[in-house]
C-alpha cells in the first residue's frame, strides 16, 4: 500500500479510490511515510482519518511511553481482587486485616501497574517499595481500632498516605513540577468516572447474570457472588484507570473501550450458563420461557459484537479481540439457529400465531446479519477483508432492520386483522 500511495502522490484521484478501497491500510501506511514526502497533503489526510476515527496524534499530557498488555492488566486485577479474598483464602481474621490492609489492595496495584507504564525507574520504585512495606509492618503492629482512637485516626489515614505513593509513582518521581501534580488530580477525576461508569456495566452484567441463573439454580450464583464481587470491583478501579490512558492516547468513544473489558466477560458469562442449561437438561423446545432468555442473549451479543467492530477499529492488529468477536458471533449463530429450530419445532406442535411468526422473522433477519459478521471477521483473520467490511455490512443491515419494522408496525397487524 505504501508504494501504491507513493506512485499516486500526485493523483488525488488515485489517492482516493486506495484509500476507498481500503481505509484502514492507507491510513497505516501514509502516517509512516517521511513528513517531508508528504508534507503538502499530509495536513488535509491527517485531518480526514480524525474524522474517520483511523488516527489520531497521542495527546502529551497523558503520553505514556509503554502499552499494558491485556494479560498483564489481567493478572494485576486478579492480583488485586485475590488480596482482598486473603482473610478466606488464608483464615486471617477478617477485623484485623480489611482496616490496616484493604488499601493496599488498590493503591500497591496501581502503583504497579504505573510503574510499567512509566518503566521501572530505580529512584521511583525503590523508595516506593520500601515506603509501602514500612507501611504495612507499621500497621500490623497497630492496636486494635477498638482499644485504640489513636490507631483507628492512623489507619483513617493510611489510605491516603498509600494514595500519594501511588501520585509518586503517577509522576514517576517528578513531585516538583507543579503541571505534572496537577495531571495527576486531574487523572484522579476521570479515574472516579470512569470507573462509575465500569461499576454501571459491571451491575448491568451483574444483573444479567442474576437473571439467567435464577432460571437454572438460584443458590449458585449466591454461592459465588461473594467469590466474584472483590475481582468485579478491582475490575472497575484498575480498569477506570487503564481507561482514562486508552482514551487519552486513543481519544476512543467510551463504549467500544468498555466492549474491550466486557465483551470476554459476556462471553465467559454465557458459556458458563449455556453449560448449565444442557447439563440440566432443560427442554428448550418446550420452555417457552427458555427461548425467550436465548432470543434476549441473541440480541446482546450483536449488540456486543458491534460495540466490539467499533473498538476494534480503534485498537488496531488486536488477534485477541478478533478471536472474542469470532468466538461471539459463532456462539450467537449457534443460539440463533437453536432459537430457530425450537421456533420451527412449536410451530409445527402448536400452529401458527402472530407471535411465532414475528419471533421466527426476526430471528431469520438476525441469523443473516450474524453469518455475514462471521464470515466477515473470518475474513479479515485471514488476511481476505478489511475492518470496514464489518463496519460497512452493519450499517447497510440498518436497512433491512428499518423496512422490517415498518412491515411489522403497519402491515403485519392487517395480515392477522389485528387479532
Amino acid at each position: 500500500m505504501k508504494e501504491k500511495i507513493l506512485n499516486n502522490l500526485y493523483n488525488p484521484e488515485g489517492l482516493e479510490s486506495l484509500y476507498r478501497k481500503d481505509p484502514e491500510a492507507f491510513a497505516a501506511s501514509f502516517v509512516k511515510i517521511p513528513p517531508e514526502t508528504v508534507q503538502q497533503i499530509k495536513a488535509t489526510w491527517i485531518a480526514r482519518f480524525n474524522a474517520d476515527g483511523l488516527y489520531s496524534s497521542n495527546n502529551e499530557k497523558y503520553k505514556i511511553e509503554t502499552n499494558i498488555s491485556l494479560p498483564i492488566l489481567i493478572l494485576l486485577i486478579l492480583t488485586a481482587g485475590t488480596l482482598v479474598k486473603l482473610p478466606d483464602l488464608t483464615g486471617i481474621s477478617e477485623t484485623y486485616f480489611y482496616p490496616r490492609y484493604l488499601g493496599f489492595a488498590l493503591f500497591l496495584i496501581l502503583s504497579a501497574y504505573f510503574m510499567i507504564l512509566n518503566g521501572f525507574r530505580k529512584a521511583v520504585w525503590i523508595p516506593v517499595s520500601i515506603l509501602m512495606l514500612v507501611s504495612a509492618i507499621y500497621a500490623g503492629l497497630l492496636p486494635t481500632p477498638e482499644q485504640s482512637q489513636t490507631a483507628l485516626i492512623a489507619l483513617l489515614h493510611l489510605p491516603f498516605l498509600l494514595w500519594f505513593f501511588m501520585g509518586f509513582v503517577f509522576v514517576n518521581g517528578d513531585i516538583k513540577t507543579v503541571d505534572k501534580r496537577d495531571t495527576f488530580l486531574e487523572f484522579n477525576g476521570e479515574w472516579i468516572v470512569y470507573t462509575a461508569l465500569l461499576a454501571f456495566a459491571g451491575m448491568i452484567l451483574t444483573g444479567i447474570t442474576a437473571g439467567l441463573f435464577s432460571l437454572v439454580d438460584e443458590a449458585l450464583f449466591e454461592t459465588l457472588i461473594p467469590w466474584i464481587a472483590p475481582y468485579g470491583v478491582a475490575l472497575c478501579l484498575i480498569g477506570g484507570a487503564h481507561l482514562v490512558f486508552l482514551r487519552r492516547n486513543n481519544t476512543a468513544p467510551v463504549a467500544p473501550v468498555i466492549a474491550r473489558i466486557f465483551s470476554p466477560l459476556f462471553l465467559l458469562t454465557l458459556l458458563v450458563y449455556l453449560s448449565i442449561v444442557f447439563l440440566k437438561g432443560m427442554n428448550l423446545f418446550m420452555d417457552r420461557n427458555t427461548l425467550m432468555v436465548f432470543n434476549a442473549m441473541l440480541l446482546l451479543i450483536l449488540a456486543m459484537a458491534i460495540f466490539s467492530i467499533r473498538e476494534n477499529e480503534i485498537f488496531k492488529n488486536s488477534k485477541y479481540q478478533d478471536f472474542i468477536l469470532t468466538a461471539l458471533l459463532s456462539l450467537g449463530l449457534l443460539l440463533d439457529l437453536t432459537a430457530l429450530s425450537a421456533i420451527l419445532f412449536r410451530l409445527g406442535s402448536y400452529g401458527l400465531s402472530p407471535n411465532r411468526i414475528a419471533v421466527l422473522g426476526l430471528n431469520l433477519l438476525i441469523a443473516g446479519h450474524v453469518t455475514g459478521l462471521l464470515l466477515d471477521i473470518i475474513g479479515k483473520i485471514q488476511g481476505k477483508k478489511g475492518l470496514h467490511h464489518l463496519r460497512n455490512r452493519t450499517g447497510r443491515y440498518l436497512t433491512v432492520y428499518a423496512g422490517w419494522t415498518a412491515f411489522m408496525v403497519f402491515i403485519y397487524p392487517l395480515f392477522f386483522r389485528f387479532q
